[in-house]
């Protein structure tokens, strides 16, 4: 171990008390199952499917598990506004969790977050077999960053909230060598939740509307603009108001502290649970939904709404 990660473990471990590290080193020898597993699966005598794999075939299972993930993190209930119990909680105190997980999901999640972890081996393996580098080096380069990142934690810098911490966050990312703060925003996100980000991120150097008011009103001037080209009949200018529409909504979103990203899919869960439902519907009543009259179905849709509560 290098004498700068020693004084790197030394700067993060001595606000740590003496229990919680000596449970942070018996899950240090836990990952080790993990780490030791995915070399062996790659080396002599190993798993045929692991040894062809490289970081391109690899892609698609990393989004996968990803989604796998956080289809379980939206059944988590918060039992209150966590920023609010941070707040609440005396700096020299640890902050108490604000909700649950049923017991089937917390199982799930940790299955999860292990077919996850296991993506990241993987790639931290292909790059250790190539020389570039390894799990270790990732997990230092992450502290390391994430240390100088939070000088409000780990130096003299003062931050009295989370608001004030994000705006310092684009300032240190300047000086680190970023020329705007849009950048860093990976192309492939999900684009409502990329344009979330991106209006949080602007928000930060003054680029906003002072409340969700100045959002609600360009959203309903991108309505009208809407209107307007839904009457010319040019596909281009519909699409394009259309995106600008959506983009406004992101950051109505982002104002009233919804994730718009979340509240999409979400809303998508619910048609697919009550579609399905007027579809047993239809069969237990021996109506054919094909046949059936828009008005019947929406009187089924209706009636599984209601029952909703």
């Amino acid at each position: 171990m290098t004498k700068k990660m020693k004084d790197t473990r030394t700067t993060i471990f001595e606000g740590i008390d003496a229990q919680r590290t000596a449970m942070i080193e018996a899950m240090t020898r836990q990952l080790e199952l993990a780490i030791g597993l995915v070399t062996r699966l790659r080396g002599p005598n190993g798993c045929p499917w692991d040894r062809e794999q490289n970081p391109l075939s690899l892609r698609q299972y990393l989004i996968e598990e990803a989604y796998e993930t956080l289809e379980v993190i939206d059944r988590y209930k918060p039992n209150a506004d966590s920023k609010k119990i941070a707040a609440e909680t005396a700096k020299s105190e640890w902050v108490k969790v604000d909700g649950t997980f049923e017991k089937g999901d917390q199982v799930k999640l940790r299955e999860e977050l292990g077919d996850l972890l296991l993506q990241i081996i993987l790639h931290a393996q292909l790059a250790w077999e190539r020389g570039d580098f390894h799990l270790g080096d990732v997990g230092e380069f992450m502290a390391k960053k994430l240390v100088s990142r939070h000088p409000h934690v780990f130096g003299d810098q003062v931050a009295e909230n989370s608001d004030a911490v994000l705006a310092n966050w684009e300032v240190l990312k300047k000086k680190e060598g970023r020329k705007s703060a849009t950048e860093g925003l990976p192309k492939h996100l999900p684009s409502l939740q990329r344009a979330a980000r991106l209006g949080d991120k602007v928000s930060r150097l003054g680029f906003d509307w002072k409340d969700w008011t100045g959002a609600w009103a360009k959203v309903k001037e991108e309505v009208s603009e809407l209107e307007l080209a839904m009457q010319g009949k040019v596909n281009s200018e519909i699409e394009h108001e259309i995106g600008d529409l959506f983009f406004s909504l992101c950051n109505l979103a982002r104002h009233l502290k919804i994730a718009p990203e979340d509240a999409h899919r979400k809303a998508i869960g619910r048609f697919e649970d009550r579609f399905m439902k007027v579809e047993k519907l239809c069969e237990e009543r021996g109506i054919q939904m094909e046949k059936a009259t828009l008005e019947e179905l929406d009187r089924l849709w209706d009636e599984v709404k209601m029952s909703e509560g």
